[in-house]
């Protein structure tokens, strides 16, 4: 899959945002394009950033720490950095695969991942570790109920059969 149908994804789930662009429960803020205000309070100086902005912004801080990653392992991981940040796609893949999460994919984390299996393997172990994510999100927060059923739905499409 090439970077811009995979950006074009992201948009595609994340979609414009409407005013006031809150989601109930979204402790990001104001969103559009999945690019909250919290995360990148320059992107929403002059309002809520444009499509190409937010395709930008995918680009640049969402799909290079992942460009090592084959495929499908690689989308998720994105798509998880989109949703809960790249530290917490890290960490949660690091223990996946049996490594001290500290969310940064060093020579330990590499070594770890070139010796686990195939990345179909480890990509469906990351939907399960995913899914036991979002439980624990819904359990601590009950605001965050609201979310879990899409985000289950998310995580979910990331299987490979």
């Amino acid at each position: 899959m090439t970077d811009a149908e995979i950006i074009d994804g992201i948009l595609n789930r994340e979609k414009r945002g409407e005013p006031p662009w809150i989601a109930p429960g979204d402790r990001g803020g104001r969103t559009s394009w999945g690019i909250s205000e919290r995360a990148h309070p320059e992107a929403w100086v002059d309002g809520p950033p444009s499509r190409e902005r937010a395709a930008e912004i995918y680009r640049l801080e969402y799909l290079e720490p992942f460009a090592s990653l084959e495929e499908p392992l690689r989308i998720q991981m994105i798509d998880i950095g989109v949703t809960s940040g790249v530290s917490e796609a890290w960490k949660l893949l690091q223990k996946v695969i049996g490594v001290r999460p500290d969310g940064s994919p060093g020579p330990v984390t590499r070594a770890a991942l070139a010796a686990a299996g195939s990345a179909r393997m480890i990509n469906n172990a990351l939907v399960a570790a995913r899914l036991q994510f979002i439980d624990q999100i819904t359990d601590g927060d009950l605001r965050q109920k609201i979310n879990e059923e899409g985000w289950e739905n998310r995580a979910l499409v990331f299987l490979v059969l």
